[in-house]
């Protein structure tokens, strides 16, 4: 079967294509045929139109699909970008028509992919299809409205995420927590925790105020470190909102024209926080990849780990998201 999903959205003033494109492209496919046109309104510019068409073999495939949709969702979230008002569209599709011959064309039953169309099971299958899109909807807002707030990382705080990271089995020991209270205490860093209404840590991120990174150290760069956010609530904006959180404390000191720098680890883990950087305006130092902060050069023969980075600059707060 095929669903189609229709969603019209409009920019905001002074938000543009690329804008709009670069946060709302999904961090993750389907993983079913799906195919996404984007139009432009020729009555409205500012209008955007999505138009999606998944091939699913079954409603169970529909609803995982709609499942990653609400998570991507949340992790590339538009409301900066686009105005509230959103308009829906939902269904399966119960023809498909071939118009391109010249000529007269001989009425034909509908059908897709040559099958003619039961419209009774279709019926049967909308129910289902309405009642579960209803619940993707409702999860989404509620996430979508969970608030965050962040303050500076306590001790209680360390030794917290500290035991949580040990039962993850990363390591991320005590010890390296306690060393950025102590820096921040000498005003070498800041710390910053996300915390829901519950008061459950959401995840972290320090600024390192003078960097260790050659180039961001010549050039008086601070550098954004270790953004975490717990896995239990990955993929719900909360990393865009500690990143946003790390710079506005750079602007707050440092002032608005102030450069950012940041480092990203090069393989598949770090995919999310390499388009993540992208979407918020960073870009690549020109330095090439780096091992330990030494350039990368050809011939080289060690093993690619967590230790090759990329390391990015965003020059400044105007045009921020």
């Amino acid at each position: 079967m095929k669903f189609a999903a229709i969603v019209t959205r409009t920019l905001k003033p002074g938000k543009t294509y690329d804008d709009y494109r670069k946060a709302w492209f999904h961090t993750n496919g389907f993983g079913v045929p799906t195919e996404m046109y984007t139009v432009i309104n020729a009555f409205n510019p500012r209008e955007l139109i999505s138009i999606g068409i998944l091939e699913v073999q079954d409603l169970k495939e529909l609803f995982n699909a709609l499942e990653i949709d609400v998570t991507d969702r949340l992790a590339n979230q538009l409301d900066e970008v686009i105005e509230s008002k959103i308009i829906r569209h939902f269904g399966l599709i119960s023809a498909i028509d071939d118009f391109s011959p010249a000529g007269k064309l001989e009425y034909v039953p509908a059908q897709v992919d040559g099958e003619i169309t039961d419209y009774e099971q279709i019926a049967l299958h909308l129910e289902t299809i309405a009642s579960e899109i209803r619940k993707a909807s409702v999860k989404r807002d509620a996430l979508k409205k969970e608030p965050c707030h962040f303050q500076n990382l306590t001790l209680q705080d360390a030794e917290t995420l500290a035991d949580y990271f040990k039962k993850l089995g990363w390591h991320k020991p005590l010890s390296g927590l306690l060393t950025y209270l102590e820096e921040a205490e000498l005003g070498l860093r800041k710390n910053i925790v996300s915390k829901n209404s519950a008061g459950q840590i959401l995840g972290y991120v320090t600024v390192l105020w003078e960097s260790d990174h050659p180039y961001f150290q010549e050039r008086k760069i601070p550098e954004i470190k270790d953004l975490n956010v717990l896995p239990e609530f990955q993929k719900q904006g909360f990393g865009r909102a500690l990143l946003r959180a790390a710079e506005q404390e750079i602007y707050k000191k440092l002032g608005p024209d102030q450069t950012i720098g940041i480092g990203v680890g090069i393989l598949k883990d770090y995919g999310p926080a390499q388009r993540l950087y992208i979407q918020e305006g960073y870009v690549p130092n020109a330095e090439g990849v780096m091992v330990n902060h030494q350039n990368l050069n050809y011939g080289y023969t060690g093993s690619v780990d967590d230790d090759w980075v990329l390391w990015m600059v965003k020059k400044s707060q105007k045009g921020t998201k």
